[in-house]
């Protein structure tokens, strides 16, 4: 998994986590208005964890660089001659 590593699935599974104790919370609920914003808070962290899932795939098979690795590699080349 290149650059990106197993990090962003694992918080993409944490927010799913989320979402999913969200939507538990909500049906427990009876006032109309809570348990629509909680299913629009679900559907947001769902689509956020959609999106951090996707894109670790994307950026590895895509062969992009990771912009941290650059950035890595230039503050080593200036403690070296320091």
């Amino acid at each position: 998994m290149g650059c990106y590593g197993i990090l962003p699935i694992v918080k993409a599974l944490m927010l799913l986590v989320v979402s999913f104790f969200v939507l538990l919370g909500v049906t427990k609920t009876d006032s109309k208005n809570l348990k629509q914003f909680g299913r629009i808070l679900a559907i947001i962290l769902m689509t956020i964890s959609a999106y951090v899932f996707i894109a670790s795939f994307a950026v590895d098979l895509l062969g992009k660089q990771c912009p941290f690795n650059y950035k890595m590699q230039m503050m080593r080349h200036r403690m070296q001659y320091r």
